[in-house]
Parts: C-alpha cells; sequence; structure tokens
C-alpha cells in the first residue's frame, strides 16, 4: 500500500508539473503572437501638417527626424513636405520616420509704385530686394506726367528676390501748333517771335543772294503751316555777304539742349568747348536723370562740345550759330 501510495503522488506531481509546462507553453505561445501582431504600424500621413499636430499625434514605438528643409509656395512654413517611408507604409516599431520641412515661400511680395516717381519706385523696390527694369514711357494726362502709371509684374504678385520690374511712365502730350512763317522777317524779328511762342531754332544757316536784303530770314525748316512741337524746333536760312559777316565781332552764340538720360542715380555733366580759341571746360554740374539742360554757348569761329557723363564720353555736340552783332545785344538775345 505505501508503495502505490508513493506511485501514486508522484504521479500526482508529474501530472501537475505537465500541466504548468502546458500552461507556460500555452501563454509563451501567445504572447509571441501577441509580439508579432502589433511588430508592424503602418505609416501615418504627415504631409501637410504641422510639427505641433505631429506630435500631439504621433504613435507610441516610432521616432521622428527632420533631414531637412525646403522652400515651397504651397506647404506653409514649418508643415511636412514631404516623409519617407511613405504613408501607408507597414513599418516595424522602433524605426523613425524622416520628414522634410517646408521653410515657406521665398517669393517677396511684390510692392505698388504706381503713382511715384522713377527714382522714388527705384528706391521702393530696392529696399524689397528688387530691381528696375525696362523703363517705357507713354503719353498721358498732365496730371501722370513723370509718375508709373502700370508696373509688371503686377503689385502684390510674388516674385524671387533680385527680379527686376518693368515700368510705365507717364509722359505729358506736347501741344502741337502751327509753325508760323519766319521767311521775310529780320534774324532779330524771327527770333523774337519764336521765343514769344516758346520755339528755339536748332540752328542757323548762311547764304547770300543779292536779290534779297542783308540778314533777312530767306528759308526755314519745318515750312511754315505744319504742326511742330516746341521740343522738336526748327531751323533758319539767313541771307548775309561775306561783308555781312565780317563786319560781327567774330564771336557767335548757339543754344544746346541736352536730354539726359533716364535712371535712378544723378548724372555729373561735363561739357568741354572747342573753337578757334582752344579747347576749355565751361561747366560740370550734378543734374538728375532725365533732366533737359539748355545752355546758350559762345565761341569763336567754328566750334564743338564734347559732352561727358560721370567723365565717360557721351557725345559730340557740332555748333551752328548766329553772329553776334554789336546791334544784337539787346533785347534780342536776352
Amino acid at each position: 500500500m505505501r508503495l502505490l501510495g508513493l506511485i501514486f503522488r508522484r504521479l500526482l506531481f508529474f501530472l501537475f508539473l505537465g500541466l504548468l509546462l502546458l500552461a507556460g507553453v500555452h501563454f509563451t505561445l501567445k504572447a509571441l503572437r501577441d509580439i508579432f501582431r502589433t511588430a508592424e504600424i503602418s505609416t501615418p500621413d504627415y504631409t501637410g501638417k504641422s510639427l505641433t499636430w505631429i506630435l500631439e499625434h504621433q504613435p507610441e514605438g516610432v521616432e521622428l527626424q527632420i533631414v531637412e528643409k525646403k522652400y515651397s509656395s504651397e506647404i506653409p512654413v514649418n508643415h511636412v513636405l514631404d516623409q519617407k517611408p511613405r504613408p501607408g507604409t507597414l513599418i516595424k516599431r522602433g524605426r523613425s520616420i524622416y520628414v522634410t520641412i517646408s521653410l515657406g515661400s521665398d517669393l517677396e511680395p511684390i510692392p505698388s509704385v504706381q503713382g511715384l516717381n522713377l527714382r522714388d519706385a527705384g528706391s521702393r523696390l530696392r529696399n524689397q530686394g528688387l530691381a528696375v527694369g525696362r523703363v517705357a514711357r507713354i503719353q498721358a494726362p498732365a496730371e501722370f506726367n513723370g509718375q508709373v502709371i502700370a508696373q509688371e509684374p503686377p503689385a502684390g504678385a510674388g516674385t524671387h528676390r533680385g527680379e527686376a520690374i518693368d515700368l510705365l511712365i507717364g509722359m505729358e502730350n506736347e501741344p502741337q501748333r502751327m509753325m508760323p512763317a519766319f521767311t521775310g522777317l529780320s534774324l532779330q524779328e524771327g527770333m523774337k517771335r519764336a521765343r514769344s511762342m516758346g520755339l528755339e531754332p536748332r540752328g542757323v544757316r548762311y547764304s547770300w543772294d543779292p536779290d534779297y536784303p542783308e540778314n533777312q530770314i530767306t528759308g526755314q525748316e519745318p515750312r511754315a503751316g505744319l504742326e511742330i512741337s516746341r521740343a522738336k524746333g526748327f531751323s533758319l536760312v539767313v541771307n548775309r555777304s561775306g561783308q555781312g559777316l565780317a563786319a560781327s565781332t567774330g564771336r557767335m552764340r548757339a543754344r544746346i539742349r541736352l536730354n539726359l538720360p533716364p535712371g535712378l542715380e544723378s548724372r555729373r555733366l561735363r561739357l568741354e568747348l572747342v573753337d578757334a580759341q582752344g579747347g576749355r571746360v565751361l561747366s560740370e554740374e550734378t543734374h538728375a536723370p532725365g533732366e533737359t539742360f539748355e545752355r546758350e554757348i559762345l565761341f569763336t569761329g567754328q566750334g564743338y562740345l564734347n559732352v561727358y557723363l560721370d567723365g565717360i564720353f557721351f557725345q559730340k555736340v557740332d555748333l551752328q550759330g548766329e553772329p553776334v552783332l554789336e546791334s544784337m545785344r539787346g533785347e534780342a538775345w536776352r
């Protein structure tokens, strides 16, 4: 009986031990199944999401790494521009998701320069990191004279730093008038009449015809009756003999008009006169871009001007003047 009891106790022990082993294997297999079931997760879609949103919704076991930052005109700043692995990809826990973050748009908003003059418009554009492009001019009402009336690209659009903005400048329509008749007048009378109408001769040429009085205007260009603007001017032909020229003081007078190139900065204008007395500097002054410079020049014999801008030769101006007679030193030349 004692032997049977010992055998029975040992059978119970091994049965209990077997049950424990079976239970351990069961729970072990179950744990392994749970581990393998949750070892892979689907990658979330972070594209277009802010970093704040990602940190609030980041799944456990996944690390987020910022690998690059790029400009984007579509994705706001500090939002995800791209990610790897792609959304929906199965990854194991503990893996990292690599994201590219947007720096926002690199485009500069174009300011409005309409209503400004060219100088102020250029300053405003440069302050925004932009530049002045092509400048065109169009006839416009007097209130828009010298002002920017259009720009391309328009204000409010985005563009990269350093880009050039084209400008359209209003220009007052110069009044047209009928060319008066100077033929038959004396040179003094013709000059008085022209200047009373705001006109200036481009030049005076001399020829001799004994059938006409000395110092009488015998021709003009353009001819009388044609439309002419103040800017165009005109030229005259005056009857004068060689003796008449010799009777003059030998000094000549000419009026010049120079249109300085447009731009954004003032230019240094230097005039050098070359005539029978040699060469000399008449003036050296600073002028605004686009300014019209006028001056009367006195010279001896045949002469010309060398024009320099900022120390660089700009152009040569041949002088076609009118002899300064003793009788002309009064009102006619004032």
